[in-house]
């Protein structure tokens, strides 16, 4: 009926974001939700079942603080 799958047959999939490097984003997820800030890195997962992560850096206090969330958790401004 069906196919065996085993540890081995992980499929890396690429994910299409809408925003890069630079570009301003709003967080929409987590501790951070709301917040806006610029993109600073884009990490590409090692694992292939994992998600890319990106660095936002928002302004907390009056201070820059890098904060990493999945791909999923940003929108383009």
């Amino acid at each position: 009926m069906g196919e065996d799958v085993g540890p081995g047959d992980k499929k890396k999939v690429k994910v299409e974001l809408d925003y890069g490097k630079g570009d301003k984003v709003r967080i929409r997820g987590g501790a951070f939700v709301g917040s806006e800030g610029e993109v600073k890195a884009i990490s590409e997962p090692k694992d292939p079942t994992e998600s890319p992560k990106v660095t936002v850096v928002v302004t907390f206090w009056g201070r820059p603080v890098d904060v990493e969330v999945d791909y999923w958790e940003v929108d383009k401004i």
